[in-house]
């Protein structure tokens, strides 16, 4: 590197200073990656917020300051490999991490972040991480490094357990999936995709995700008939991922589109089902079901308790007074206001 600095400059003025490091191979838990970012501003909540563990990391690196400047300018070029680590505001552990980080440090006090990181869960194949953050530079001086966040994040996990580890950890700090999947007790796998971002003067941002059964099963609650091979599409967009500081609950509704789920009820029964429901949860969902045996005492059973009012007194599609014989198809429709 370079240290420049004029021979007419006063005793206690600053020099121009251009460095180069690299290191390759170092160790997560040695300790001096936090010392190393500790000169640099604004980087004090990075460690905290991730927690790395385990793993190396092999880097390049560009160190500027110039006579104008008040802090150091830095680039980073971060390649990591068997990278630990676990986020706060989202507590999933990823494991065996691999990818490149760059990071962008703006004497002005802006800083960027780019990076594509690949692993996994504990219950899931795959899960892949890419998205860019930045510090706009519009934004006023706060005690919140994060404010005035602009990000663009993607997540795409493959073949995720519905049940385990990594659903606990989801539900903790997103009471809305479990409000969700309790009604319907799913057990399998699938493919889930969120893309979230962030633009300038939308501090809560908007979210998209894609939800892709593989081997699922329902038990559904309020029609007790078991789902098997459900396969399709659930879409939910929102805004506000995750809750506040401080919140716990207070999480806006998103808007949910099945489109559509399609499976199989015991006897040989196809069933699928389309929804649409707004983020006040009304909406409207429509059933349709082919080869339903009349005699078949659980399916004709869920229909009739479907529709059941018990504090009315009403018991719900009383089918008794029908004579059908074979097969029969069923068209529902339900609408929640």
């Amino acid at each position: 590197g370079q240290i420049r600095r004029p021979l007419d400059a006063p005793p206690r003025q600053p020099g121009e200073v251009v460095l180069h490091l690299s290191g390759r191979r170092i160790p997560v838990d040695g300790g001096g990656i936090p010392a190393g970012l500790a000169g640099l501003s604004g980087t004090d909540w990075i460690w905290p917020a991730f927690s790395p563990r385990g793993g190396e990391v092999s880097f390049e690196a560009r160190l500027t300051h110039r006579q104008s400047d008040v802090r150091l300018g830095a680039r980073f070029e971060i390649d990591v490999e068997g990278l630990a680590l676990t986020w706060d505001q989202l507590p999933l552990e990823l494991l065996e991490m691999s990818g490149r980080l760059s990071l962008r440090f703006d004497p002005r006090r802006a800083w960027g972040a780019g990076f594509r990181l690949a692993g996994r869960t504990s219950t899931s194949d795959r899960m892949a991480l890419s998205g860019r953050l930045q510090r706009d530079p519009g934004a006023q001086e706060a005690d919140d490094p994060l404010a005035g966040m602009l990000e663009d994040l993607r997540v795409e996990v493959q073949n995720i357990a519905l049940r385990g580890v990594d659903r606990q950890a989801l539900e903790g700090v997103l009471p809305a999936l479990r409000v969700a999947l309790e009604p319907v007790a799913p057990a399998g796998k699938v493919d889930v995709r969120v893309q979230r971002s962030r633009a300038a003067g939308q501090p809560d941002g908007t979210f998209a995700a894609e939800v892709v059964p593989r081997e699922v099963q329902f038990a559904p609650q309020a029609f007790r008939v078991p789902t098997r091979n459900v396969r399709g599409r659930v879409l939910v967009e929102g805004t506000r991922l995750l809750p506040r500081a401080g919140e716990e609950r207070d999480v806006p509704a998103a808007k949910v589109r099945l489109v559509p789920l399609v499976g199989e009820w015991p006897g040989e029964v196809s069933v699928g089902c389309t929804a649409d429901v707004g983020a006040g949860a009304t909406g409207r969902m429509e059933l349709f079901a082919s080869g339903v045996d009349p005699l078949q005492r659980g399916v004709v059973g869920a229909l009739q308790s479907a529709f059941a009012a018990p504090r009315s007194g009403y018991p719900g599609l009383d089918l008794s007074a029908l004579s059908v014989d074979g097969r029969v198809d069923v068209d529902l429709s339900l609408i929640h206001i």
